[in-house]
């Protein structure tokens, strides 16, 4: 193996490290909080849609032959469109959400949910993704339409999934209960996965290799201009703010309670006192 190559791998194997890790700071903030009111629930569910999508990409393209073949077919100049690492990568960013989904459920959550429109918008992306498969194991449509529909949805929801959270953040003005430590290390992983289809590229002497694999390139590039925005809320607009009042029915009935005993007090408190 060439010394590039090595680079290539090595700098793969960065990436997904970085990303990989950059999920369990808001897991660990979670735990420890026993509370998840700092984390927009849209966020999360767009996130698992998306990493979904992207794991059937990248196991049709990296084990199925025929799909392959097709994505190959249309991309004659990228030979290599999915690596190993971007396997793991998937696979594991899958299931790390699935875990912040389950905390979501059994921590506290104040009045949050996920809007209708999410809702609407994950029905329609599995129906479609539904028929499309569908229709390739009856062989009436070609694999790389298949892969190209779940590329498309992943990007859509990398360039969407951020806002909720931007805007979650925005409304709240604070950012606590939210991990910065995903962040950094996302920033981090997206710049090395550039860098790594750049090395791809200055090995096959095509820029077509950098940008042949949409998902993966954009996925950097979407993910770092989101991250630079996240660093400026949390380091420049909400330095030092407290965490808002949470609204969740739990701390209302524990004001509630709060309130009539203390007013058993002073009524007993007013009693005369007899000897």
């Amino acid at each position: 193996m060439e010394t590039l190559d090595i680079i290539i791998q090595i700098v793969g194997w960065i990436y997904f490290a970085a990303w990989s890790i950059s999920f369990y700071p808001q897991i660990l903030i979670n735990y420890q909080r026993k509370k998840v009111t700092g984390l927009d629930f849209n966020f999360i569910a767009l996130n698992l849609s998306g990493f979904l999508c992207y794991t059937i990409y990248n196991v049709c393209l990296f084990y199925i032959p025929r799909f392959k073949e097709d994505f190959v077919h249309f991309n004659p100049n990228q030979t290599e469109p999915v690596f190993a690492n971007d396997i793991g990568f998937s696979i594991h960013a899958t299931f790390a959400t699935i875990v912040t989904i389950i905390q979501c459920l059994i921590y506290e959550r104040g009045n949050q949910k996920v809007h209708i429109t999410v809702i609407i918008a994950t029905v329609v992306i599995w129906l479609g993704a539904g028929i499309l498969t569908v229709l390739v194991i009856v062989h009436k449509l070609n694999t790389f339409y298949h892969g190209y529909y779940f590329a498309t949805v992943k990007l859509g929801i990398s360039a969407s999934k951020y806002f909720p959270q931007a805007y979650f953040n925005y409304k709240r003005k604070s950012t606590i209960g939210w991990s910065i430590g995903n962040i950094l290390l996302d920033f981090t992983g997206g710049s090395f996965s550039l860098i790594q289809q750049g090395l791809s590229a200055i090995k096959e002497k095509n820029i077509d290799t950098m940008i042949g694999n949409p998902v993966k390139f954009g996925l950097g590039l979407l993910s770092m201009a989101f991250d630079v925005f996240f660093m400026i809320q949390h380091y420049i607009f909400y330095v030092d703010r407290e965490e808002p009042e949470d609204n969740s029915r739990s701390d209302l009935y524990y004001q509630s309670d709060q309130i009539d005993y203390n007013n058993e007090q002073n009524n007993r408190n007013n009693q005369p006192h007899i000897a």
